[in-house]
């Protein structure tokens, strides 16, 4: 028993003289703002309330700050304004059960947003407007089909933009 607490004491004091000599790099950070979500197309509508703007935003935020991190230089920061939140799917007043989002490949995920990605200096590296739909979205029905995160779509929309259009940009 003895042995195991000085193994963790030799562990835990390896591990402050490395964050002392080797500080973390600073990763880059995230600033979202969600402008006049009563005008989205969706999140909290009218006629179909399953959707909050606070569930939406739970899941949504954390996930852009995890893919920025990782696919952005350290010591930047991305600030988005969404302007516009259409989720995949849609009610499809006709049918009996009208209760039901339809995922369909006519019903696309899309968003609208602002953005502006600041260097580790502060300087404006680039920003602009940007609305994104991913019109093949539904062609990932295997990987979907072990998913159970409700807004896997959106995830992979706003991911796929970070990773490869925005973060690709930087490089040029």
């Amino acid at each position: 028993m003895k042995h195991k607490t000085l193994y963790k004491t030799r562990k835990l004091l390896a591990s402050a003289v490395a964050f002392a000599f080797f500080p973390m790099a600073n990763a880059a950070e995230t600033d979202i703002e969600w402008v006049n979500p009563d005008g989205y197309a969706d999140l909290g509508t009218d006629f179909h309330d399953e959707v909050t703007l606070e569930q939406f935003q739970g899941e949504l935020e954390p996930y852009i700050a995890r893919i920025a991190e990782r696919a952005l230089p350290d010591g930047y920061q991305l600030e988005i304004k969404f302007t516009n939140v259409d989720l995949a799917g849609e009610y499809e007043p006709w049918r009996l059960n009208n209760d039901v989002r339809i995922v369909r490949s006519v019903y696309p995920p899309k968003m609208s947003f602002e953005y502006k990605l600041f260097d580790s200096r502060g300087n404006l590296a680039k920003s602009g407007e940007e609305t994104i739909i991913d019109p093949t979205f539904d062609f990932n029905v295997g990987r979907r089909f072990f998913e159970t995160d409700g807004f896997f779509y959106e995830k992979e929309l706003i991911g796929s933009w970070i990773r490869n259009d925005l973060a690709n940009s930087l490089d040029s």
